[in-house]
């Protein structure tokens, strides 16, 4: 089945190029010459849903936003009528946040570990990861531990929309071809293309995947033997362990690694740089005190309307402008803990996004909760 042709994509976004010049071949990030705000205490933070224990598996509980319980949320997505989805990869679900945020349900899953598609009650994940909401509300989401793009669709039903193959972490495989015999292996970040063409960060392959409207999966940068850290033009470029994507209104693609700690951006002209991190992780809460620009595995990031980088750092939440060269942390510390209000604290920061009215909302899967951050005056 040819989802993605049959859902006539509109999901293009402003057209524009990037100025262009010399294109640097290197092999990792350009000496650090930038300049980093360490807090901006006009953000506030909230917790919007969740409860139980502040770990990592409170438990499994459909209830109002306070009283409902988690267990490993890992991404989120929201939907134009407001709604968030959680992928609740412990209990192998995917749940919804009410958009007036006062419930929270399950929207898809069993809770049954497999690949099972069907209606969505009865539909099973094996590790459900990056989040993704399309055109027509459907929703699409990685299925980590099952190597496949999955589809929710607003009528209930799962498909599986690419991927096969074996299940679990032994099972993931490399193929570009048609949808239904490519494979992924821990497939992680989604992102349209201003083409309607679906990104997928395709984490052990140190690949960024494509899937097409004709049904056809490629590569648009890396491969399993081709992992590292290396600019310049696409074609020479290396990525290693890609856990995020997403794309800037002139095009430009942004890719978190874990593998290199970094967050780094595929330009129009198909040059490659490193934007942030690049380095080992600041490890120690003194050291990431001392740094806005050097990231702790960061697993999550949204572009707001204005072109800021919204980054979730584990501990903390920052915002990158300038392609780099202002870096601020909006919210949380150095230190992992939990805690509402300014500048607020994370015990793991692990996906966010940004909501219309410019506030962000973020998956706190250490505190196995939902937190909400929003500018004050």
């Amino acid at each position: 089945m040819n989802v993605l042709a049959t859902l006539t994509l509109t999901v293009g976004l402003a057209g524009g190029a990037v100025a262009g010049g010399a294109i640097l071949l290197s092999s990792g990030p350009l000496a650090d010459t930038k300049q980093s705000s360490l807090t901006d205490d006009s953000w506030f933070v909230t917790t919007i849903a969740g409860s139980g224990a502040v770990d990592y598996q409170s438990g499994y509980r459909d209830a109002a936003a306070g009283a409902a319980e988690f267990s490993g949320l890992s991404a989120l997505a929201i939907a134009p009528d407001g709604t968030a989805y959680l992928s609740d990869s412990g209990n192998r679900r995917i749940r919804s946040l009410s958009a007036d945020r006062a419930a929270v349900s399950t929207f898809a899953g069993s809770g049954d570990e497999g690949v099972a598609d069907g209606a969505a009650a009865s539909a099973s994940f094996v590790l459900p990861g990056g989040l993704l909401v399309g055109p027509n509300a459907e929703l699409y989401i990685s299925d980590s531990g099952g190597h496949r793009i999955r589809i929710a669709f607003p009528s209930g039903d799962v498909i599986t929309l690419a991927g096969g193959g074996d299940t679990g972490l032994a099972g993931g495989g490399f193929q570009d071809g048609a949808t239904d015999t490519a494979r992924f292996d821990l497939p992680a970040g989604l992102a349209f293309d201003r083409d309607g063409k679906l990104l997928v960060a395709d984490k052990n392959n140190h690949a960024i995947r494509v899937v097409t409207p004709d049904g056809q999966v490629t590569t648009l940068a890396g491969g399993p033997t081709l992992h590292g850290h290396v600019d310049g033009p696409l074609a020479q470029a290396r990525f290693s362990a890609p856990v995020a994507v997403a794309v800037s209104s002139d095009g430009s693609i942004y890719v978190l690694e874990h593998g290199n700690n970094a967050l780094r951006v595929i330009r129009p002209d198909l040059s490659v740089h490193t934007l942030l991190g690049g380095g080992p992780p600041c490890g120690a809460p003194a050291d990431c005190a001392d740094s806005a620009r050097t990231l702790n595995y960061a697993s999550g990031m949204a572009i707001g309307p204005d072109g800021a980088i919204y980054i979730a750092d584990r501990t903390r939440i920052l915002r990158v402008l300038d392609s780099g060269a202002d870096v601020t942390v909006v919210a949380g510390t150095s230190e992992s803990e939990f805690r509402d209000g300014s500048p607020g604290g994370f015990l793991d920061a692990v996906d966010i996004v940004v909501a219309d009215d410019g506030s962000l909302i973020v998956v706190d899967a250490g505190a196995s909760r939902v937190r909400l951050v929003e500018e004050r005056p």
